[in-house]
């Protein structure tokens, strides 16, 4: 099975793309398929954000596709808005 990342992140691709390949799952990037979107991020969140991204590049290669955006969460700090 193959799975495009929603990152240009290399940190991130490697360490996911490691642990995937050992589910028998490749990992395709956005520099492997060459392509250039730039969605825009209006989320209300991190997951919302991963969400729009994973979805625009679904649209775009119809490969299933994964998305992410890392956040630092505190749960005594009220959510901003």
């Amino acid at each position: 099975m193959k799975v495009l990342f929603a990152t240009t992140n290399p940190a991130k691709i490697k360490k996911y793309a490691e642990k995937l390949k050992e589910k028998n799952i490749e990992v395709l990037t956005i520099k492997d398929l060459g392509i250039n979107l730039k969605p825009e991020e209006t989320g209300k969140n991190a997951i919302e954000n991963a969400y729009i991204k994973a979805k625009a590049y679904y649209d775009k290669t119809k490969i299933i596709t994964i998305g992410m955006d890392n956040n630092l969460y505190i749960e005594e700090l009220p959510e901003e808005k």
